[in-house]
């Protein structure tokens, strides 16, 4: 089987994403083949999955600007001209090779990322893969909501629809998706659910976890070790910012609290370079930082980890503490009890998913008093949760696994 997948890195929580899905292509078994299409094709060839495997610079293979949109027009028709000679050279070499194209999960569709730049390149996706009569699956997507307003608004719905009717398989990564999906006109017969990929991710072993905190300096005794996860909030989320002043206000003082009161803390997030004009989970964490009374004394890991690492450093610690989602799969991949921010739906889906929507606190109004109180119920129970957060592990990889054999299935037609 070969797959062509396209695979994102907006952070390091996306890469573990791809990163889980190229490991679950790999272990269909022998001959797996796979070509890896990314804007970062550097860093995806340091993940284990990518080893002998074809990564592709994207650039090198779609136009952008206003000739994405005319070649999605013109390709939606059955006409590649307005693709350039050399371009769609290699289009056609690398779909004609593929049996299936794979797309990995992100913020894509959605009403808050799916802007018009976006409904032009996928438009232009996914008049390519049907040109060359290739199915195309969306693999841990989440879909929805899709509520724009306006005429604008059912403009943008119709495309959509237009869109993902081309797919093959819809992998949705919560429930709410299925209804958004429905809503769009989706045929459901080739919608399932499957939780996060990322769910997935074979991490690192316990002991390179314990050589990466020793390497920052951070090393657990007799008091609990609490990892910390905070991330710069996009204005795309509706989050104020006043709002957000008083969550790093608040999320300074529980920091200090922690180190005071309950043990010792780090922080480590999934977002450490700066994008787009947004700050880094590292720059915003250096700020509410040098805030704090203890600042001196939080553990602190300012490298970029591969996911695998990131979630080997989470297993070493007794809780996490995450306003950021990826951190939130990562931890309880590895069984380490979380409380989650309800920052964004995608957050509060997945804690749901998992029966942890008792350890969900409130982004808006976070209070750091709150916050310890419950982090100390955590800390009390820590045994019953990481057995019920095993439970419910295997039951959901084992959903993931279901999605990749569907995925699967889709190149037996296409390799006849």
């Amino acid at each position: 089987m070969r797959f062509l997948f396209y695979g994102n890195a907006y952070n390091m929580g996306d890469v573990g994403i791809g990163a889980s899905i190229l490991a679950d292509l790999r272990a269909l078994g022998p001959p797996v083949e796979l070509r890896v299409v990314t804007d970062t094709p550097a860093l995806y060839r340091r993940l284990p999955a990518c080893q002998g495997a074809t990564v592709v610079d994207r650039a090198s293979l779609w136009p952008g600007g206003w000739k994405r949109w005319r070649s999605a027009l013109s390709a939606a028709t059955g006409n590649l001209s307005w693709l350039p000679p050399e371009r769609l050279r290699r289009l056609e070499e690398h779909y004609r090779w593929a049996d299936v194209v794979v797309y990995q999960g992100g913020p894509h569709w959605n009403d808050v990322w799916l802007d018009v730049p976006s409904f032009g390149q996928h438009m232009l996706h996914a008049a390519v893969a049907e040109y060359f009569a290739r199915p195309v699956a969306l693999v841990s997507h989440g879909f929805g909501p899709f509520a724009w307003a306006g005429p604008s608004g059912s403009l943008r719905r119709r495309l959509a629809s237009i869109v993902l009717r081309k797919m093959s398989l819809l992998v949705a990564r919560d429930r709410s998706s299925l209804g958004a999906l429905e809503h769009l006109g989706i045929d459901m017969s080739k919608v399932m659910m499957a939780p996060d990929a990322a769910l997935r991710l074979r991490p690192e072993s316990p002991a390179k976890g314990r050589e990466i905190l020793n390497r920052f300096g951070i090393r657990g005794g007799e008091r609990p070790l609490v990892a910390l996860a905070v991330r710069a909030m996009s204005p795309r989320y509706g989050i104020t910012r006043a709002e957000q002043e008083h969550f790093h206000h608040e999320w300074g003082r529980f920091a200090d609290q922690i180190i005071e009161q309950v043990g010792d803390a780090f922080f480590l997030s999934t977002h450490c370079a700066s994008s787009g004009g947004l700050a880094s989970d590292l720059e915003l964490m250096s700020e509410i930082r040098r805030g704090m009374q203890y600042g001196d004394r939080l553990g602190w890991i300012d490298q970029d980890l591969l996911p695998g690492e990131i979630a080997a450093v989470y297993g070493q610690a007794d809780v996490l503490v995450s306003a950021r989602l990826h951190p939130l799969v990562f931890a309880v991949g590895q069984a380490t009890p979380v409380l989650g921010l309800d920052y964004q739906p995608k957050s509060v889906y997945f804690m749901a998913e998992m029966g942890l929507e008792d350890w969900l606190l409130s982004y808006r109004s976070f209070c750091a008093e709150e916050a310890v109180a419950r982090l100390e119920e955590v800390l009390r129970r820590q045994s019953e949760i990481e057995d019920h957060i095993e439970r419910r592990v295997a039951e959901h990889r084992q959903a993931a696994w279901e999605a990749i054999e569907a995925v699967a299935a889709l190149a037996a037609p296409a390799a006849t």
